[in-house]
């Protein structure tokens, strides 16, 4: 599951020859302690970030292998990764598998996990790496070597120079969700350098996320509810954004972070809405509901809140989404006030249960949501443009 926001709602077979055999390789199987060594060297490579010891580990001719070891280890000690461990998997060749590769990142709120292909070979005893083909991944560290800027609190993950300035939206995204939140989130913001590399990071097929501006999601690409998060910011969006817009993107996904709501059971235009609600508090952008009244306007009301469905499509009536969520927010924090929403919108992740039952229980009734929501769009529908 992700939290996005779009820009202008501020988403034929042939044998297989197997490894070389490098330079004094044997083809026996591999000792299962040498392989164990072989992962606990990684390992220990990984939690240090010592390039050297990780280039060691590599079979002498297998020079792809060895720079790619390299740019594991390197990244590594640059993101500060903590607990990493790594275990070797056999398929039907002993020499073939894959590593299971797990860590905790520096920032507070999680880890990740992930599977490397890799084929090895037995050289003087030990296992060697032979192959460590870059297959596509979502984890950026082990694809390619990062640039990492960080400050208190923040991280940009770039594989070149930094994007003018993304290191100053991100502060002031961390400092708009503190003082809705209380709470500044860790955030981990990841610019990736064209199109192709944002898709691959979001496990996407081409073009799927063109029209979210930015996206958060697990750092692995799983589920898993202890994953760290990241904010995979869109290339070519990016460059079309001001510096109040950008800060506007990051400080909406920033509020998905904070919340942890991309890896729980929500409604989408509540996370969404929420998002909006926090990122453009103290803001006055024109043409905030531009695109839903005029939706109203063609189409008149709709009956219901903003499905999910709503959320997958582009342009204008994907800004409608987000401006209809946001608006049914603005409803419910004139309802509850600022504390009892963000109550409500943390209990709903923290222990997830119908918007219905959990709105009851804060003394309201979706019912009477929808109703003033119904108003509230026809009145601004009705309401001659300046």
């Amino acid at each position: 599951m992700v939290g996005a926001l779009a820009l202008g709602a501020l988403t034929g077979c042939s044998e297989a020859s197997g490894p070389a055999r490098p330079l004094g390789a044997t083809s026996s199987p591999a000792p299962v302690g040498a392989v164990d060594a072989t992962a606990e060297a990684l390992a220990e490579a990984l939690r240090t970030g010592d390039a050297a010891a990780a280039e060691r580990l590599a079979a002498p001719d297998a020079v792809e292998a060895r720079a790619r070891l390299r740019t594991l280890a390197t990244n590594a000690g640059a993101l500060g990764l903590r607990a990493v461990s790594v275990a070797y998997r056999p398929t039907a060749d002993a020499l073939t598998g894959s590593w299971e590769v797990r860590w905790r990142a520096r920032s507070r709120d999680g880890g990740g996990e992930a599977t490397v292909p890799v084929a090895l070979a037995m050289v003087e005893g030990r296992a060697a790496v032979a192959e460590l083909p870059d297959t596509p991944t979502q984890v950026w560290w082990l694809s390619t070597p990062l640039r990492v800027t960080s400050g208190p609190g923040w991280e940009v993950h770039t594989t070149g120079g930094v994007p003018p300035g993304l290191v100053r939206a991100t502060r002031r995204a961390r400092a708009a969700v503190a003082r809705v939140l209380g709470d500044a989130p860790a955030l981990v913001v990841e610019a990736p350098p064209d199109a192709t590399t944002y898709d691959a990071l979001l496990g996407g097929s081409p073009g799927e996320f063109a029209a979210l501006a930015a996206v958060t999601t697990t750092v692995d690409g799983s589920a898993r509810a202890d994953a760290a998060l990241r904010i995979v910011v869109n290339p070519d969006q990016r460059a079309r954004m001001d510096p109040t817009g950008l800060a506007v993107v990051l400080a909406h996904e920033a509020a998905h972070v904070t919340v942890r709501d991309v890896v729980a059971p929500q409604p989408r235009w509540l996370g969404e809405g929420f998002a909006d609600l926090v990122a453009l508090r103290g803001l006055r952008l024109p043409g905030r509901t531009e695109s839903v009244v005029a939706q109203v306007r063609r189409d008149g009301v709709p009956e219901a809140l903003p499905a999910a469905a709503d959320f997958a499509g582009r342009g204008a009536a994907l800004e409608a989404a987000y401006e209809a969520s946001w608006l049914a927010c603005v409803i419910l924090e004139r309802r509850l006030g600022l504390a009892g929403l963000v109550s409500l919108r943390r209990s709903l992740v923290r222990e997830p249960e119908p918007f219905a039952a959990a709105l009851a229980g804060a003394g309201w009734s979706q019912r009477r949501l929808v109703e003033q929501w119904h108003a509230r769009l026809s009145a601004l529908a009705a309401t001659p443009a300046a």
